[in-house]
């Protein structure tokens, strides 16, 4: 796992100041964003984030029409999609650490006009354990569960992004192992994805990874 104690200082400077560098891009929330989205970037970012999604499961062998992948007009769910000829949702959701996020827009407001996103202090940087990683997902998937209205899609998909700094692939693939949420009743199956990594030839991708879910 990508545990803090195996960085030396130097690395965990390094990782903060990272942080602290997509802190000053995204002026409004400032850590873990969804893609750096504000109000009106969101829905297509949301796009963005299924067609990533849905690369990974296209080389799992899904049949999703790329080309199809597009915003719901709708207000539920998020997105629209084609695979193999039959129209499935998609809805996206984030997986975020509200409190960090909360004193992450405390510390701005006290700051004020003198707020320097690299200085100190800087934005907290949360430590995800099993109990909260476990928490937030059951959390997730009941509350959009509970939102979600009748409908005649033939499939229906929770997508939950994250780009939580501690939420690596091996720490996630770890926690999954001991984690089994309650089924859903209107998701056919839920699913978890990371940022970008690099995929060794050059190029990025997107882990995924199926949330295991039991009657």
């Amino acid at each position: 796992m990508c545990d803090e104690n195996k960085l030396d200082g130097r690395e965990q400077e390094a990782l903060l100041a990272a942080l602290q560098r997509r802190a000053e891009i995204d002026e409004k929330r400032g850590h873990a964003t969804f893609r750096h989205a504000d109000n009106s970037t969101q829905p297509w970012m949301e796009v963005d984030t299924v067609r990533d999604w849905s690369t990974e499961m296209n080389r799992r062998g899904f049949q999703i029409d790329m080309g199809s992948i597009r915003k719901n007009s709708d207000a539920y769910p998020d997105c629209l999609a084609e695979m193999s000829g039959r129209t499935f949702g998609v809805e996206v959701t984030e997986l975020v650490d509200r409190e960090a996020i909360r004193e992450y827009g405390r510390l701005r407001r006290a700051a004020g006009s003198e707020w320097d996103p690299l200085g100190s202090p800087g934005p907290p940087v949360p430590i995800w354990d099993l109990d909260s990683f476990r928490s937030r997902l059951d959390e997730i998937t009941l509350n959009k569960d509970a939102r979600v209205r009748d409908s005649s899609l033939v499939k229906q998909f929770l997508l939950i992004h994250t780009d939580e700094p501690w939420l690596c692939e091996e720490t996630v693939s770890g926690y999954l192992q001991a984690v089994k949420l309650k089924r859903p009743k209107h998701f056919d199956q839920v699913y978890l994805m990371l940022s970008p990594v690099p995929n060794g030839s050059g190029n990025r991708r997107c882990p995924v990874f199926e949330v295991p879910l039991e009657d």
